[in-house]
């Protein structure tokens, strides 16, 4: 009957059936499980079914289950329309909407299935797609996509079996401009009943709708005051959305990849939802997963907070990590999927094919055979034959792959993984496990300390002369996600007009407590008179020790070595850059060390506490602990931070100079992060383990100088320099051969310094160094070295183009991820004294490779730590001679000790030492005088070709140059940028060429600078233009003379937080609710040691009132 179809099952399902089962193409329909959760949601004795097969793809989108009525709603793919019918404006074809009643309804062998589909008369919602349950128990939205000459939108049918016709529009358009044709749609009930839908432009690619007239994004709509706003944006197609449980995350499916656009997105991107505001808004876009096969369309998100889509290979589903946990698969892959009464029973539409799961095992239940049989017969059809699916055939789980397996390392073949037939059959391997371990472990000799993989306890003395107190790091497991924690006001709020929040993590949270932070903070409460601003650096100047230093430990192989992994908060990865700034907020409270008589007494007794460190998170123990409270001092472990981040960031230097952002060290016990950056090429090539990323930024390793310098210039501590150089020398010269003395005694008669020519290291790492120690001096050549290497001309004198030092490439669709000219970067000019930077400190490509600003950083940091190259080989020297002249007196050691000990103990590569006889010159220069070179050489290309005259701002630095007199004219907010300059030293805020650089930044010449009502500053291509860094204002601030200036960049920080009481990375000039990142640590740091200067330079500043507007241009 016309619009109403009516499936039959099999009358009889005896042998005959059975047979024909068996021999059934086995890729029908599956489970296939990577991880034993996964059979918590479908059930241990999960079966699959199909229960419809219609002649036209009936079963598309929807999936809508009702149970009052056992109806499931679906939407059809594209029908075309019947011969003689024409309806040009959905190019001839049409998509209808469907119930499918008794949807629940057994199969079996002897009974006419009850399942009906009936075809719903909705010619009131132009071409149907996706939908959602709505007004009460039976009611329904669904998307209308639209045509040439109807309305798209979102529409109400409050009785879809009853009157399905009459449908009510609840939204056509967006600020009178008609919508694309928009794809799905749900309800957040959290918010008032909000309806948020995506609006992709599949309609006018398949020839039913016009030109797009907006771009593709996502909406929420109001119902209460009839409003539309966009919430999310910078999607190429969005498809699938839906809210977790409560509806504090978002789910859209970004799908755009095709045979024709492989690269496109087949993604899941999460988003905070952020309440409390005036509006609800989107944050933290994320790449949450990526679809196994085709693209990602329908999702859900079931009450575990597991997420499901629909993909090219049937349903998948993740935990809420992101893991692929398992996934049913269907032929043909399914658009989307429907729950059914409970989550375990699971409606696939597969087009023409409607499948549905059952969590128990049913009568009659045929489990298939998934061998291939290579000689069919007619009764037995082989798998070239197209086999026709059969009503009431069903498929049970049967297959396992080990825990822990997870995309994209690869999805495990059905077939490859039968051996794991039953969750007791896993647990049975892993006992079995767990028994050859424990008699390894049991039987095993262990090798010396130096051996061992992990830290253990040691009773030697230190070569430290000063005291080192432990620190602890919180890993509390019960502790929130800060993150997600952080995008929600909490109280206390502040006493002032924004009423900004207490977003301090409760203390038992904090990974680090230092009590000089928590002086500063109640200092600063005597001197910060607006409630808002006090609140501002209460919550924002300890954030990195609150949030971001993850890990503190001691190195695996030299029990004195600290060892500090800060992350950015967010990101679970190390960035030199960000985490040497994340600890310069706090170098105004590092004071000098005690003096070497003073602390040695104590070097002892301080030993035994510094020296322990566990694999995990929390690497103190109870006892370090309790010495840690008793402790008195805090500026020891404020200190010690420094040190481990100046270890650990000389460790990552010398494994991968070119990178920028890094995994856990070994010793912490902490997996490394899954940035999606493995399929990257770089050269040179660099272990995934170590690297997080590996984009070559020259700040980066003026940051490690920097992060250097900060800790000697405040400390005076040149004895950590010698022995993170050195580690110190051995009380005695230990016994070498006489070979290997000459080559010793051949390297000090060039004097103290111990220069290493390039492609060459000293065995060992250094000269009378611990094996596996970390130098500070290596990594300080290392930075050298790579920085002339990073001179190199694109072209050689006689044209010929060689590979550049550093190449990069990525798939991406944004040009700034990526280097051209095959990665090698735009050309250079040689001779210019610059060195090249092929990312900028946002991580966005750099457009002309010669980046001023950080030049600039290199320049002044690589000439001031010339200075601890100085003393740390000056020491090295008057030890060494102590050493030598300590053995020569003995009559035991007379001889070829002595030499060892001048030369160094360990053997040199021969190309190290011996070289050529005609090498140049430069290749025996002093380290320190070579910095100094390089640095002056640095800063005359900078004056050279770092300049232009501007037409209204006169002579100014440009932001990058490449020596052939291309210039980019912009400014950044990342530091270093041109408005920071003067905070490296380079220039003096009075400097006049930098005065007029400053008013070309903060004016509408720069083609990055944001202003509007709400905030007015830098921001960069990184987000994009309107959405200025509040970080910019912050160093605006440090910058300026002017106090009302001062006070008007004030003003606009304390009044753009949303709320929320943090520094954001960016925030919508004209939209103080739109922003990204709940809380950027070193963008809060940064406020924090802004707000300390402004203590010394300005205090009279602090006693302002800010409970204004906060706005006007800066």
């Amino acid at each position: 009957m016309p619009g109403f179809l009516k499936a039959t099952a099999l009358a009889a399902m005896g042998s005959r059936a059975l047979a024909e089962l068996t021999s059934t193409n086995p890729d029908l329909a599956d489970f296939a499980v990577y991880d034993p959760s996964f059979l918590d949601i479908v059930g241990e004795s999960a079966s699959i079914e199909l229960i419809f097969n219609a002649t036209e793809p009936l079963f598309h989108e929807g999936g809508i289950y009702n149970a009052t009525g056992d109806t499931l709603y679906v939407s059809s793919n594209r029908i075309p329309l019947p011969v003689g019918q024409v309806d040009e404006s959905t190019s001839n074809q049409t998509i209808k909407l469907h119930a499918v009643t008794n949807v629940s309804s057994e199969i079996t062998p002897d009974v006419v299935s009850a399942i009906t589909v009936q075809s719903l008369d909705t010619s009131t919602i132009n071409l149907p797609n996706g939908g959602v349950a709505h007004t009460g128990s039976s009611g329904i939205l669904f998307t209308a996509q639209g045509s040439k000459t109807a309305a798209a939108g979102i529409f109400s049918i409050p009785d879809p079996l009853g009157n399905p016709n009459a449908s009510v529009p609840v939204v056509t358009s967006f600020l009178g401009r008609p919508f694309n044709s928009p794809n799905d749609v749900t309800v957040n009930e959290a918010d008032g009943g909000s309806i948020w839908f995506t609006d992709p432009s599949y309609g006018s690619l398949q020839g039913i709708r016009e030109a797009p007239q907006l771009p593709t994004q996502v909406y929420r709509y109001d119902p209460v005051a009839n409003t539309t706003r966009v919430v999310a944006d910078g999607l190429q197609q969005p498809n699938g959305l839906a809210f977790n449980a409560d509806a504090s995350v978002l789910f859209v499916t970004d799908a755009n990849a095709s045979d024709d656009n492989p690269a496109g997105p087949a993604t899941i991107y999460a988003y905070d939802v952020v309440y409390d505001a005036p509006g609800t808004f989107l944050t933290n876009k994320r790449v949450f997963a990526f679809a196994p096969k085709g693209i990602p369309d329908g999702i859900k998100v079931d009450a575990a907070g597991n997420v499901w889509s629909g993909t090219g290979s049937g349903v998948a589903v993740w935990n809420e990590a992101g893991d692929l946990i398992g996934q049913i698969t269907v032929q043909g892959g399914a658009a989307n999927f429907g729950f059914g009464e409970t989550e375990k029973t699971v409606f696939v539409l597969g087009e023409k094919l409607l499948w549905r799961t059952h969590p128990l095992t049913l009568t009659l239940t045929l489990t298939l055979t998934l061998t291939h049989n290579p000689h069919p017969t007619p009764d037995q059809p082989s798998h070239a034959k197209s086999a026709v699916p059969e009503l009431g055939m069903k498929k049970r789980v049967a297959i396992q792959t080990p825990r822990g397996i997870r995309y994209p390392g690869g999805l495990p073949s059905p077939r490859r993984n039968m051996m794991l037939r039953s969750r007791q059959q896993t647990y049975t391997f892993v006992a079995g496990v767990f028994i050859l371990y424990a008699i390894f472990a049991t039987t095993r000799t262990f090798l010396p300390v130096a051996d061992l993989p992990l830290p253990i306890l040691s009773d030697i003395e230190p070569s430290f002369a000063y005291d080192k107190e432990p620190v602890s790091v919180t890993d509390d497991g019960d502790c929130p996600e800060y993150g997600r924690w952080a995008a929600h006001p909490h109280e206390p709020r502040s006493a002032g007009k924004y009423r900004l929040p207490y977003q301090r993590p409760a203390p038992e949270c904090r990974k680090i407590v230092i009590p000089e932070v928590e002086e500063a903070i109640r200092e600063m409460n005597k001197t910060i008179k607006d409630p808002d601003l006090f609140r501002l650096f209460e919550n924002c100047f300890p954030n990195t020790l609150d949030t971001s230093v993850t890990w503190t430990g001691v190195s695996s192989t030299n029990m004195q070595e600290e060892l500090t992994f800060i992350t950015t908060g967010d990101i679970h990865a190390m960035w030199l850059r960000d985490s040497a700034n994340q600890l310069q907020s706090y170098v105004s409270l590092l004071k000098p060390l005690t003096s070497d008589k003073s602390s040695s007494s104590s070097s002892s007794s301080s030993s035994s506490s510094s020296s322990s460190s566990s694999s995990s998170k929390s690497t103190t123990s109870s006892d370090q602990q309790q010495q840690q409270q008793q402790s008195g001092s805090g500026s020891g472990k404020l200190a010690s931070l420094f040190r481990g981040a100046i270890n650990l960031q000389s460790r990552y230097i010398l494994a991968s100079p070119h990178c920028n952002a890094f995994q856990p060290p070994t010793e912490s016990g902490i997996d490394p992060a899954d940035g999606g950056h493995r399929s990257d090429f770089v050269s040179p090539a660099y272990n995934h383990d170590v690297v997080f990323e590996c984009k070559y930024e020259l700040d980066s390793l003026a940051s490690f100088l920097q992060l250097s310098w900060d800790y000697y210039s405040r400390t005076k501590d040149a004895r950590f320099f010698v022995d993170a150089s050195s580690s110190g020398f051995p009380i005695s010269a230990p016994a070498s051969s006489s070979s290997s003395s000459k080559k010793g005694s051949k390297k000090t008669t060039k004097g103290s310094s111990t220069r290493r020519r390039k492609g060459g290291r000293r065995k060992g790492g250094g000269s009378g160094r611990r094996p596996g120690m970390d130098g500070w001096k290596d990594a300080v050549e290392a930075i050298l070295d790579t920085a002339e290497a990073m001179r190199q001309p694109t072209y050689k004198d006689d044209g010929m183009v060689p590979d550049a030092p550093y190449r990069f490439t990525r798939v991406t669709s944004a040009a700034t991820e990526t280097l051209p000219n095959g990665g090698n970067g735009s050309p250079v000019r040689g001779g210019t004294g610059l060195v090249r930077s092929a990312f900028r400190p946002s991580d966005d490509a750099t457009t002309f490779q010669f980046l001023v600003p950080a030049n600039m950083m290199l320049a002044r940091y690589m000439g001031l730590c010339a200075e601890i190259v100085d003393r740390v080989e000056k020491e090295e020297a008057r030890v060494a001679a102590a050493l030598a002249a300590a053995a020569a007196s003995s009559p035991a050691s007379k001889g070829s000790a002595s030499q060892d000990v001048v030369g160094g103990a360990e053997e040199y590569d021969e190309e190290v030492v011996e070289g050529d006889e005609d090498e140049d010159e430069a290749d025996d220069e002093p380290l320190a005088d070579r910095m100094r070179r390089m640095a002056k050489e640095i800063k005359k290309g900078i004056e050279t070709y770092g300049k232009i005259k501007h037409p209204q701002f006169g002579e100014i630095y440009a932001y990058e140059v490449d020596g052939y007199y291309s210039t980019n004219m912009m400014d950044d907010a990342n530091l270093p940028s041109l408005l920071s300059s003067p905070l490296t030293g380079y220039v003096a805020r009075t400097d006049p060429v930098y005065k007029a650089t400053r008013k070309f930044a903060l004016s509408d010449a720069n083609p990055y600078y944001d202003h509007g009502p709400v905030i007015n500053g830098t921001g960069g291509p990184h987000i994009g233009p309107g959405m200025a860094w509040p970080m910019s204002l912050v160093v605006g601030i440090m910058t300026s003379d002017d106090d009302d200036e001062i006070k008007g960049m004030l003003g606009q920080l304390v009044a753009s937080t949303d709320g929320l009481g943090l520094m954001h990375e960016s925030v919508n000039v004209w939209n103080a609710g739109m922003w990204t990142r709940a809380w950027f640590s070193w963008a809060n740091g940064l406020f924090g040691q802004m707000i300390l200067d402004l203590a010394e330079r300005k205090p009279a500043v602090l006693k302002s009132s800010f409970q204004g507007e906060g706005k006007g241009k800066s």
